[in-house]
C-alpha cells in the first residue's frame, strides 16, 4: 500500500520559489539583468516625456515668436517715422546747401552767370587760385588762431558760470534767467522779422494770397 504524498506548501509558486537560484553568480546575473530593463524601461519613457515637452513647447514658442517678430517690425517702422522730419531737415537745410556749395567751387562762377545761367566747369583751378594766392597763408594762419582762442575763452567761462551758478545763493535763479535772454533774443528778433515781412501791405505774402 502506497503512502499518498501531500504537496509541497506553496504550490507552484514555491516550486518556482525553489527553481529560482538564491544567491551565487546567477543570483547576481539575473539581478543585473532585470535593473537593466528597468532602467531601460525608465530612460525610454523620460526620453519620451521630454520629447512630448519639446514638442508642446515649440507649438508655445511659434505664435511668441512671430508676435516678437510683428512688435519688432512695428517698433522699427514707428522709430523711421521719428527720425523721418530731422533727416529730412538735415537733407534740406544740411546736405544740400553743402552739394550747392561744392558744386559752385569747382565751376567758373562770374556776374554773367546771373545772366546767362551756364556755368563753366573748372575743376579744381579756384583751389590752385586760391592757395598761390599771396595773402593764403596770413589769411589761414589768423583764422586758426581765432578759432582756438574763441574756443578756449568761450569754454573756460562757460565752464566756470556754469559751476558757478550750479551753486545755490541768492537771486541764483534770477541771475540763470538772465543769461537765457542773450540766446532767446536773436530767434525772437528774427521771428518777429519774419512776421513783419508775412504781414507787409505792399509785398507780404499774406496779401498776396489774400489777393488770389
Amino acid at each position: 500500500m502506497t503512502a499518498v504524498q501531500k504537496p509541497k506548501a506553496g504550490g507552484v509558486v514555491g516550486e518556482r520559489a525553489a527553481s529560482r537560484p538564491v544567491g551565487g553568480h546567477g543570483g547576481h546575473q539575473q539581478v543585473a539583468q532585470a535593473a537593466g530593463r528597468r532602467e531601460n524601461h525608465d530612460s525610454r519613457a523620460f526620453q519620451g516625456a521630454v520629447a512630448v515637452r519639446h514638442r508642446a513647447g515649440a507649438a508655445k514658442a511659434a505664435p511668441s515668436r512671430a508676435r516678437r517678430t510683428r512688435l519688432r517690425h512695428s517698433t522699427q517702422w514707428a522709430a523711421w517715422g521719428f527720425i523721418a522730419p530731422v533727416v529730412g531737415y538735415l537733407a534740406v537745410f544740411y546736405a544740400y546747401p553743402l552739394y550747392r556749395n561744392i558744386d559752385l567751387s569747382i565751376r567758373s562762377y562770374t556776374v554773367a552767370s546771373f545772366i546767362t545761367a551756364t556755368l563753366r566747369y573748372a575743376g579744381f583751378a579756384n583751389y590752385s587760385d586760391i592757395i598761390h594766392n599771396s595773402t593764403f597763408a596770413p589769411a589761414l594762419i589768423n583764422t586758426a588762431i581765432f578759432v582756438f582762442v574763441s574756443i578756449a575763452l568761450q569754454f573756460t567761462i562757460g565752464l566756470a558760470l556754469a559751476v558757478f551758478f550750479f551753486r545755490k545763493f541768492p537771486l541764483s535763479g534770477s541771475l540763470r534767467a538772465l543769461f537765457l535772454i542773450p540766446w532767446l533774443l536773436p530767434l525772437l528778433v528774427s521771428r518777429l522779422d519774419l512776421a513783419s515781412w508775412m504781414l507787409n501791405s505792399d509785398s507780404g505774402i499774406v496779401n498776396a494770397l489774400l489777393n488770389v
